[in-house]
């Protein structure tokens, strides 16, 4: 379940990394504020989508030890 879970978060991150390269050059093109504001709005979001990534990613650590620790 966490492995599946944490599966989704690179690819968010990744993604959500291009979209905000794409608004802030089309901020810094057209100098429109809704740009600047998308762009603000999707940093947010991906520092969310990076914490909770992390804190699945440390869970899936711990599980691993202690599940396959014999091996």
């Amino acid at each position: 379940m966490t492995v599946g879970f944490h599966f989704l978060f690179p690819a968010m991150t990744l993604g959500v990394t291009l979209v905000i390269l794409i608004s802030e050059t089309g901020y810094l093109i057209k100098k429109e504020e809704r740009y600047r504001r998308i762009t603000d709005f999707l940093a947010r979001l991906l520092g969310l989508i990076f914490v909770i990534g992390a804190a699945t990613g440390l869970t899936m650590e711990f599980s691993f030890g202690t599940n396959w620790s014999n091996y």
